[in-house]
C-alpha cells in the first residue's frame, strides 16, 4: 500500500513540474509577443517618419511573427481564460495587418489604439500566467513534501521499495532542476526582452524627435529667409516709388536714395551670407593665405561697424596691440571680427557699450569681443555657432538676420587653425566671443610654413602621430600629408600611440574618438595629466566623425586644441596640421 502511494505521490509531482515547465514556456512566449510588438511599433513608426519601404517590411514581418506565435500557442495546453485571450489576440492582428497600409492617414491615437488594446491583452496573458505559475510551483512544492514524506514509510516498510524509491527520487531531483532552469531561463529572457523594448522605444522615440525638430528647423529657415530677403525689397521697391514721386523734391529724394542703398547692402550681405554657408558646405571656400597683421584687419573692421554703433549709441573700447602677425587670408580674418563687433553692437541696448580686445598671449592671438547686452541662455549656448539657429527664431524676434555669421566665424577660425569660444552669464547678462589663432612665425616661413600655390603650408620636417583604428584611413591621412613633406607614424590603438610617443620626439597628435582599447577623450585626458611636458604639451586635433557642436565642445574640453569631422578635406587637414605645428615651436 505504502509503494503504491509513494508511486502515485511521485506521478503528481511529475506531473506538476512539467505544467510548471509549459507555464515558464508560455510566459516566455508572451514576453517574446511583446517583444515582437515593440519592433512592429518601431517600424511602423520609422515608416511613418520616412517613409522606407524596409520599414514597412519590418513592420510586416514582425506582425507575421506575431500570429505565428499566436499559431503556436492555439496548440498549446491553454486554460480556458488564456485561450479566449489568444483568440483576442489573433483577432486584433488580422485588424493590424488590415490597417498598416493606411498608418499615415490615422490620427496618433487612432494608430496606437489597437496596439494599446493587444498590449494590455498580452500584459494580462503574462499576468495570469505568473499567477497559474505561482499556484503550480505551490502544488509541486506541496507534492514534493508529501512525496518525500512517503518515500521514508516505504523505505522503512519494505526493501522492496527502495529501487521504486530511488527511481522517483531521481525523477523528483530532476524535475526541480528542470524547473530552476526553466525560471532562470526565463529571468534572463524577460531581462532581454525589456532592454530590448527600451532600447526600441528610446530609437524611436529618438527618430521622431530628430525628424520633427529637422522639419521645424527647415520651416523656420525658409520664413526666415523670405522674411530677410522680402523686407528690403520691400523697403526698396516702396522707396523708388517715392523718389519716382518726388523727384524734383532734394530732401524726400536724397532720403530714398539712401534707403534704397542702405536696404540694398542689407540684402546683399544676406546673400553673401548665404552664398559663403553654400561654399562652405561644398567645401569650396578657399583662403587666399599669407601673413597678415591681425590688428590692422580687426581695425579696419571695427571702423566698418562705427557707423552702426554711433546710429545706436553703442560705445567701443577697443585696445589692441602691436605686432600681431598671423598666417591666413585677411579678407576672411576681417570678416570674422566684422560679425563678431557687429553682433555684440545688434545685441546691445541703447548707450551701451562693447569692448574689443586683441593681444598676444603666448605663441597665440587671442581676440575677445565683450558685450553687455542680452546675453545667450544656458540651454541655447551649445548651438550658438550652429548654421540657420537663432536664440529666437519665431515671429516676434527683435532682430533681424539669418543665424549664419557666428557659423561663418566658427568655419573661418578653424580653417585657420584656430579656435572660438563662446562664453555668457545667461539671459541679460552679456556675452563674450573669444577667437585664439596661432601666430605666424617669421623664421619658419622658409621650411615648416612655406606655402603652395594653392595656399595650403607645407609640412616639410613635421612628425606627426596619426591613431585611427581603420587601416584605409590611416593609408589615405598619412599619403596627403606626406605630399605636404610631414612624417607620419600611423598606429590603430592608444597602447602603440602612448608607447610611440614615450619613444620618439613628435610634433603634432591626429587621433580618432572611436578606438579599439581606449576612446580618443580618455587618452588625451591621459596624456594631459601625465607627469612629462613632452607628452602632456604635445597639440592634438580630434579626427572624427562625430560632427555634432557638443562633441567638438566635448573635444575641446578634453584637451584637444582643434576638432575636424570627417570627412576633411586635404587642404583643412594640412593647414591644421601646420596651425598645430606652430603651436608647438
Amino acid at each position: 500500500m505504502s509503494a503504491v502511494l509513494s508511486y502515485r505521490n511521485a506521478a503528481e509531482l511529475i506531473e506538476t513540474s512539467r505544467w510548471v515547465t509549459e507555464t515558464h514556456a508560455l510566459r516566455a512566449e508572451v514576453a517574446e509577443m511583446l517583444g515582437a510588438l515593440d519592433d512592429f511599433e518601431a517600424a511602423r513608426a520609422e515608416y511613418l517618419i520616412g517613409g522606407n519601404p524596409n520599414d514597412l517590411a519590418s513592420a510586416r514581418a514582425a506582425i507575421r511573427s506575431l500570429k505565428s506565435r499566436v499559431t503556436g500557442l492555439q496548440t498549446s495546453n491553454l486554460d480556458t481564460e488564456q485561450q479566449r485571450h489568444v483568440t483576442t489576440v489573433r483577432r486584433l492582428l488580422v485588424v493590424e495587418w488590415k490597417r498598416l497600409h493606411a498608418a499615415a492617414s490615422l490620427s496618433p491615437a487612432e494608430r496606437d489604439a489597437v496596439g494599446n488594446v493587444l498590449r494590455t491583452v498580452l500584459v494580462r496573458m503574462e499576468r495570469h500566467a505568473a499567477d497559474l505559475l505561482e499556484h503550480r510551483s505551490q502544488r509541486a512544492d506541496a507534492a514534493a513534501r508529501v512525496a518525500n514524506v512517503t518515500f521514508g514509510v516505504a523505505a522503512m516498510l519494505a526493501l522492496v521499495s527502495v529501487a521504486l524509491l530511488f527511481h522517483l527520487v531521481r525523477a523528483y531531483v530532476a524535475a526541480r532542476e528542470r524547473a530552476s532552469a526553466a525560471r532562470d531561463a526565463l529571468l534572463v529572457a524577460e531581462r532581454a526582452a525589456r532592454a530590448h523594448a527600451e532600447e526600441s522605444q528610446r530609437h524611436a522615440d529618438r527618430a521622431r524627435a530628430e525628424a520633427e525638430s529637422a522639419n521645424r528647423a527647415k520651416d523656420e529657415f525658409l520664413a526666415m529667409v523670405s522674411h530677410e530677403l522680402r523686407s528690403p525689397l520691400n523697403a526698396i521697391r516702396l522707396w523708388a516709388s517715392v523718389l519716382r514721386k518726388n523727384a524734383a523734391d532734394a530732401g524726400k529724394a536724397a532720403r530714398a536714395i539712401d534707403a534704397i542703398d542702405a536696404n540694398a547692402i542689407t540684402q546683399g550681405q544676406l546673400v553673401e551670407d548665404l552664398l559663403d554657408v553654400s561654399r562652405i558646405v561644398s567645401g569650396k571656400l578657399l583662403l587666399e593665405r599669407g601673413p597678415v597683421d591681425l590688428g590692422g584687419a580687426a581695425e579696419a573692421a571695427i571702423d566698418a561697424v562705427r557707423a552702426m554703433a554711433e546710429a545706436k549709441e553703442v560705445a567701443l573700447d577697443v585696445s589692441v596691440d602691436e605686432s600681431v602677425p598671423v598666417w591666413g587670408d585677411r579678407a576672411r580674418l576681417q570678416q570674422v571680427v566684422w560679425n563678431l563687433v557687429s553682433n555684440a553692437v545688434k545685441f546691445s541696448r541703447r548707450g551701451a557699450r562693447v569692448e574689443v580686445h586683441l593681444a598676444r598671449r603666448e605663441a597665440c592671438a587671442v581676440l575677445a569681443v565683450r558685450d553687455t547686452g542680452e546675453g545667450i541662455t544656458p540651454e541655447f549656448l551649445p548651438f550658438v555657432f550652429d548654421r540657420f539657429r537663432q536664440a529666437d527664431s519665431s515671429g516676434r524676434r527683435a532682430h533681424g538676420g539669418l543665424g549664419l555669421g557666428l557659423a561663418i566665424v566658427r568655419h573661418i577660425v578653424e580653417r585657420h587653425g584656430g579656435v572660438v569660444e563662446a562664453a555668457s552669464a545667461g539671459k541679460d547678462r552679456g556675452a563674450t566671443f573669444t577667437v585664439t589663432l596661432p601666430l605666424f612665425r617669421e623664421g619658419a616661413a622658409a621650411d615648416a610654413a612655406a606655402v603652395r600655390p594653392g595656399g595650403v603650408r607645407e609640412l616639410h620636417g613635421v612628425r606627426v602621430l596619426l591613431v585611427d583604428e581603420d587601416a584605409e584611413t590611416r593609408a589615405s591621412i598619412a599619403a596627403v600629408l606626406g605630399e605636404s613633406g610631414a612624417h607620419v607614424t600611423a598606429v590603430g590603438s592608444t597602447i602603440e600611440a602612448t608607447a610611440m610617443l614615450e619613444r620618439e620626439p613628435l610634433d603634432v597628435l591626429l587621433s580618432d574618438i572611436t578606438l579599439p582599447d581606449e576612446d580618443g577623450y580618455a587618452f588625451i585626458r591621459r596624456l594631459r595629466a601625465g607627469s612629462g611636458a613632452r607628452l602632456a604639451g604635445i597639440p592634438a586635433a580630434a579626427l572624427t566623425t562625430r560632427a555634432a557642436a557638443d562633441e567638438r565642445a566635448r573635444a575641446l574640453s578634453a584637451g584637444f586644441q582643434a576638432h575636424l569631422a570627417k570627412p576633411v578635406g586635404p587642404d583643412d587637414l594640412v593647414a591644421v596640421v601646420g596651425a598645430l605645428a606652430g603651436l608647438r615651436g
